[in-house]
């Protein structure tokens, strides 16, 4: 009991000494009386960095009391208590500094995604896989410039924690050295350890998995040997379903318009990609990954190298170079025979700049069997990067590259204007694909699908990525020329024809597309090709919300 009562007396006499040598800077020297200005004078000039701190974690919580959640405030506290302790020893240091910057990361997250505290790992990592340097310029384009400020302070004052020292009685306190500690490793473990344990896993098995997937082989089978043909796999970007039709407008895309209007462009209405980013949308495109896989490492080859083993010359068409990483996105886009980049020929913002690239492609190999996948920069954020002043058909909204440095819900009828004529934009690029399918005299087919779609505060509050069903619900056309249409199996394109309305995911355009382009191989999965008459459609689609899966039908009520 007795030492009971000690545990509890300690704190106690903690903070009365701290009081003590507190009152003590407000006497002078031989006098018991108390005078305030000397006290605010001596402690400003003795404390003032750490004083300095505390005022700017006390506003930065104000600031944000009204808009963040409570585990960003609760942070925020925490580290005011924990930096009154975190002095001269080196792991309070750390604690100071590891704080700081998990604040930061999280209030940001918390601000522009409403997601926070726990989730800060695997945001963190998703957005090191997916992004370039373009992409990384048009975000931090989009920081708010108060935040930035903030941020800024923040480190300043963080630095200055380094030269504060605290009195000594104080400092060799045991609760001066466990209570930072504490919280230092509960932050790095809620925030860093827990989501980045299946990380570190998986890098542990990337050596086997990628010598199982270098052993790998379809034993593809091309059915039509001897015959040429061109298949163009085009990948948008940030297209969404309802909007469809803004990829056939007579005036922008008089090609396309014309194969709907006749009938000749066969859309799939009910198909959904089941995730948010790019990295794992296109990853499920191209290979059989299942879709609650969600690794960076996968044991088998993708698409591109199956129509390598059935003959086929690939080319992968992009806006970015290619990365080295051996994860399953950036190893599956390397197995093509060339990289093309169009942002060497112009202005990387605009998809058109590759059609006289896709013209060259389709002359030089008119004689060949041809794979040419595209992924294109459609209407990434921000959406007035990804239109000209000819496709600004829709107003009120943002000019061709103006300097818009975030959006907010009061924007929102700019910014969904913007977005249209984003979409406009990219109908030039994929109207121009279509006509050189459409006059070539090579067989050759078209297919388009985007990676994900957008939410456009559809939400009520997210621009960009969200958990509105736009998201997730695509477009997704075939478009095959009269020479592939001779090619191709009445049976086939009936069945494709007969289930084009059925409710399915990206997961199965990869048998679908293979099966039309006439190529077998003894895995092939009848259940998920659409041309197959062994089809069936998934009895319940789910979809990654972050780190979290839920049915698709359950978005949006």
């Amino acid at each position: 009991m007795k030492a009971m009562c000690n545990s509890f007396r300690r704190p106690r006499l903690i903070f009365k000494r701290l009081f003590s040598d507190l009152m003590r800077e407000g006497r002078e020297p031989g006098s018991d009386k108390f005078s305030l200005p000397l006290f605010f004078r001596k402690t400003v000039r003795k404390h003032f960095s750490l004083l300095l701190y505390f005022l700017i974690c006390l506003v930065a919580f104000i600031c944000f009391c009204g808009e963040y959640s409570f585990g960003a405030n609760l942070l925020f506290i925490v580290f005011c208590v924990g930096c009154w302790t975190c002095t001269a020893p080196w792991e309070r240091r750390i604690a100071a500094s590891s704080l700081v910057l998990l604040t930061i990361l999280d209030n940001h997250f918390n601000l522009h995604y409403r997601k926070v505290f726990h989730e800060i790992g695997n945001q963190a990592l998703v957005a090191l896989q997916i992004t370039d340097r373009d992409e990384v310029i048009s975000y931090l384009r989009g920081l708010f410039t108060s935040e930035v400020i903030l941020y800024a302070v923040l480190l300043a004052a963080l630095a200055s924690l380094f030269f504060v020292r605290m009195p000594e009685r104080i400092c060799r306190s045991r609760y001066a050295r466990i209570i930072p500690l504490a919280i230092f490793i509960f932050g790095i473990s809620y925030n860093i350890i827990l989501p980045y344990k299946g990380f570190v896993t998986e890098w542990r098995e990337k050596g086997a998995l990628l010598q199982k997937r270098a052993n790998f082989s379809f034993h593809a089978e091309d059915k039509r040997p001897g015959i040429p043909q061109h298949i163009f796999f085009v990948i948008g970007e940030t297209h969404r379903h309802d909007h469809m039709d803004l990829l056939t407008t007579e005036r922008f895309a008089p090609v396309l318009h014309r194969l709907k209007s006749e009938g000749n462009l066969l859309t799939l209405d009910d198909i959904i990609t089941c995730y948010q980013t790019t990295y794992f949308s296109v990853s499920s495109l191209l290979t059989r990954r299942e879709t609650d896989d969600q690794k960076r490492f996968f044991s088998e080859k993708g698409l591109i190298d199956l129509y390598k083993e059935a003959g086929y010359h690939t080319i992968f068409i992009t806006y970015y170079q290619a990365s080295l990483e051996n994860d399953i996105y950036n190893i599956t886009l390397r197995a093509a025979d060339e990289h093309i980049n169009y942002r060497n020929y112009g202005n990387s913002r605009l998809d058109r700049l590759m059609l006289p690239v896709c013209r060259k492609i389709s002359r030089d190999h008119a004689d060949e069997k041809l794979l040419v996948v595209i992924k294109m920069i459609g209407a990434h954020f921000y959406y007035q990067d990804r239109h000209t002043c000819e496709t600004m058909l829709y107003l009120p909204a943002f000019a061709p590259q103006s300097d818009v440095k975030n959006y907010d819900i009061s924007m929102k009828e700019k910014i969904r204007n913007s977005y249209k004529n984003a979409v406009l934009e990219s109908s030039v690029c994929l109207n121009g694909i279509a006509e050189i399918v459409s006059s070539s005299q090579t067989p050759a087919m078209m297919f388009f699908i985007s990676d994900h779609g957008a939410t456009n505060y559809d939400d009520g509050k997210n621009p960009f990525i969200g958990d509105a069903p736009e998201n997730f619900h695509i477009p997704c056309f075939f478009y095959f020329n009269d020479g592939f249409m001779k090619l191709l199996p009445e049976s086939e394109y009936a069945n494709l024809k007969h289930n084009a309305d059925a409710p399915v995911t990206n997961s199965y355009i990869f048998d679908t597309v293979v099966s039309l382009s006439g190529i077998h191989y003894p895995s092939r999965r009848p259940a998920m090709d659409l041309t197959s008459p062994s089809f069936i459609a998934p009895k319940e689609r789910h979809v990654w919300l972050w780190n979290s899966r839920v049915p698709y039908d359950t978005l949006g009520k």
